[in-house]
């Protein structure tokens, strides 16, 4: 092969990442409904504690820390670290550092400065949980208790025995909180998702960075904001309100990172304000994300208002030539309605049809394979990994409508974000690419090797640990001397014409 078929693309854009951490989320009813459960005490004072955590000053979460689960000598090594981290928390609470903390007589009232913290009731109502109610069963129970934290060496009326009885309570609703979202469609250590969000902004820009290893300097990224507050029936709280808390956040992290990232707002037709929240992103933000299987559809919603803010908005981001990105994959983040498939790129062929000038981008391409159970049975999605052409050509192949959608349309792209598959070996990677040369030659009015762009959607469960692997799939891919002409296309230049920049 020649030299020019081993080169590194001179730039590399990341077109989907997130740098917002746990304040920016409505925690407690994410966690309840990934337990499936209307109410729980437990997602709930569990995402008090998290929210306290966030951004804590402790090296565990120091951006000039690399923290190395496989070094950590245990089988729950996110739970030890956010621990660590509450432990570090409460620590730091008394007055003098240098004391030891845990010696302290629990009548000393220096103790009762931590004993009265908000973190320690917090984790005090840890303790009080019933995890029966929680939905445990009698297994689960046995095997979320830990017995070998048992104290040594400790006096009942020190405070050693309360650091105790909380890094039991800690670990315990963590350990529940792992065995109840067992199942989490995302894929990935739940409990690790939670760990990378406890990390400040700027630590989650550094780290993101850092991920590329070798590459990082070629490295630019645009995140996405998202939008989660109305996305529930239940009320949904979050620590950070999304308007104008979050978008001013985000405005200070672009202003400190100008050379590394490109922010993105967000959209939700349910707010009766969402002109306000368009107008307010236009000068910081390039675009908006826009996310329907928190509940809403991209054509013809059922509610009637919604219908028509989504149809203002398609004609307000014309009229200003401002690009929407939507995830389009039968799976990934939605509420336990079940909302997912509001993401059908069938659904945006109609959306495209009224507004044919959309700057639109189809986050995941469509995705790699997937299953759902929506209550009908379980139907198998086949995306850009379908094996044969017949699961190619299934109606449902969201990779196949967008690879179309994406010909047709001059301002319409995808980009290839976690399609984990491709990490699982090279027999998926050659699936990939029979997919690509079917949907090539299938071509439209514009090559879609120019409309299809990098991607990487750290920091999801998945991505966090392999997002060097993840790039150099892609890297091999567009070193082949068929592909090798779109390389620069590919990690960077797709992208900034997407945004309408050079």
């Amino acid at each position: 092969m020649s030299e020019e078929n081993n080169a590194i693309p001179a730039k590399i854009l990341d077109l989907h990442t997130h740098l917002f951490n746990a304040r920016y989320m409505p925690l407690g009813r994410v966690i309840a409904d990934k337990m499936g459960r209307n109410e729980s005490k437990l997602a709930d004072v569990t995402a008090e504690l998290l929210w306290s955590l966030t951004g804590s000053e402790s090296s565990l979460l120091a951006k000039d820390v690399d923290i190395n689960p496989l070094a950590i000598k245990s089988k729950e090594p996110f739970v030890d670290l956010i621990w660590a981290v509450a432990d570090f928390e409460l620590a730091k609470i008394h007055s003098e550092p240098t004391q030891n903390t845990k010696n302290l007589s629990l009548e000393d009232g220096r103790s009762k400065v931590i004993l009265d913290s908000g973190l320690a009731k917090i984790i005090d109502q840890l303790d009080d949980i019933v995890y029966e109610d929680e939905g445990l069963s009698t297994d689960a129970l046995i095997l979320i208790h830990d017995n070998s934290l048992a104290p040594k060496n400790l006096f009942p009326s020190t405070m050693g025995i309360k650091f105790y009885t909380w890094e039991k309570a800690v670990k315990k609703a963590l350990r529940a909180v792992s065995r109840l979202c067992k199942n989490v469609e995302d894929g990935g250590d739940f409990i690790e998702f939670l760990w990378t969000m406890l990390h400040a902004e700027e630590v989650l820009v550094e780290k993101l960075n850092d991920s590329y290893g070798i590459y990082k300097d070629k490295m630019r990224f645009v995140h996405f904001m998202m939008d989660m507050e109305k996305a529930y029936k239940q009320p949904a709280d979050v620590c950070y309100p999304f308007f104008p808390k979050q978008l001013n956040n985000m405005e200070e992290l672009q202003l400190k990172y100008p050379q590394k990232i490109i922010g993105f707002s967000a959209f939700d037709p349910r707010r009766d304000n969402w002109k306000e929240i368009a107008d307010a992103s236009i000068k910081s933000f390039s675009g908006y994300k826009f996310y329907p299987a928190m509940g809403y559809l991209p054509f013809e919603d059922s509610d009637l208002t919604v219908r028509d803010r989504i149809d203002q908005f398609f004609a307000y981001c014309i009229e200003r030539d401002r690009p929407i990105f939507v995830h389009c994959t039968p799976i990934g983040f939605e509420t336990k309605e079940h909302y997912g498939l509001n993401t059908h790129p069938k659904l945006w062929a109609n959306v495209l049809l009224k507004f044919p000038g959309l700057r639109l981008c189809f986050g995941h391409a469509g995705g790699g394979q997937a299953e759902r159970d929506d209550g009908a049975g379980k139907k198998k999605y086949y995306g850009w990994t379908a094996k044969t052409a017949e699961q190619w050509d299934d109606p449902d192949n969201f990779a196949r409508i967008i690879a179309k959608l994406c010909t047709q349309y001059k301002n319409v792209y995808c980009e290839v974000a976690y399609i984990t598959e491709l990490l699982q070996g090279e027999d998926w990677v050659n699936y990939f690419i029979a997919n690509l040369e079917t949907a090539r030659k299938n071509i439209g009015q514009y090559d879609l090797m120019k409309k299809i762009a990098y991607g990487s959607d750290w920091d999801m469960p998945s991505m966090v640990d392999h997002t060097l692997p993840y790039l150099e799939v892609f890297l091999s891919i567009f070193n082949k001397p068929e592909y090798a002409p779109y390389r620069e296309r590919f990690f960077s230049e797709t992208g900034y014409e997407f945004l309408g920049q050079t």
